[in-house]
């Protein structure tokens, strides 16, 4: 066999664990733009409980998180 069985290891365990690191990260930001735009949208009903806003605060907030993520990809 031209490879060593110690380097292969230990280059896939590098490899995983860059994967994993940057996979670790950007759930990190996500969840982070989650709570940065779904939250104060829901927050806002608090402040205002007429029957329209309170018809409208999850859609209204589904949206902006739709959005972000637009922005984002």
């Amino acid at each position: 066999m031209p490879w060593e069985t110690r380097a292969v290891f230990a280059f896939f365990a590098q490899l995983y664990c860059i994967i994993d690191l940057c996979y670790t990260m950007g759930t990190l930001a996500l969840y982070t733009l989650l709570l940065t735009t779904y939250t104060p949208d829901r927050v806002l009903e608090t402040w205002d409980s007429r029957k329209e806003v309170r018809e409208w605060r999850n859609p209204g907030a589904t949206m902006a998180v739709f959005g972000v993520s637009g922005v984002l990809h």
